[in-house]
């Protein structure tokens, strides 16, 4: 074998590994658009629930819930519900998707401040009763999962800024 026959050998060897490579990316990238997919869905069922949630929140501070809470509350939790069930991938690049993605940020980051002062509250209604509150399993769900969605909405919308 001839030092170009190695040369041409080498060639084709590598260009042959570089069509694996873009099928490996191309998988990759299907992967994560469908990871994306998913975690949107799971983001619209977030929202529903907060929106449907809504009457109910009352109930679970059995009348002693300090109002101001309870009306930032019903606030923030439809807020963030209405913004989670936009058809964020269907919104058409205009002006306002840039300043819509900022409130689902916005309201996001008050959506956590205000999980955060309901636990407080719910930790000094305890305390008063000496009793301890249950631990906030599903509130740490929540706050996850909406915490997640202006990154997911971002990421549908721009898949290359993954990379």
């Amino acid at each position: 074998m001839t030092a170009d026959d190695h040369a041409n050998r080498m060639q084709s060897h590598s260009r042959g590994m570089n069509l694996d490579f873009d099928e490996d990316d191309e998988k990759r990238a299907a992967n994560r658009l469908r990871s994306l997919l998913y975690a949107r869905m799971v983001g619209v069922a977030a929202g529903a629930f907060l929106l449907l949630w809504l009457p109910f929140n009352a109930l679970r501070w059995g009348g002693e819930a300090p109002a101001g809470l309870l009306t930032a509350e019903w606030l923030v939790f439809g807020l963030v519900g209405v913004l989670l069930l936009l058809p964020w991938k269907k919104l058409e690049p205009t002006k306002a998707w840039k300043p819509l993605v900022f409130v689902l940020c916005a309201a996001a980051a008050a959506f956590a401040f205000t999980l955060v002062v309901d636990l407080i509250f719910q930790y000094m209604m305890a305390a008063d009763q000496g009793t301890k509150p249950m631990p906030p399993a599903f509130q740490s769900l929540l706050l996850f999962l909406v915490l997640m969605q202006p990154a997911v909405v971002i990421f549908q919308r721009r898949p290359e800024l993954l990379d």
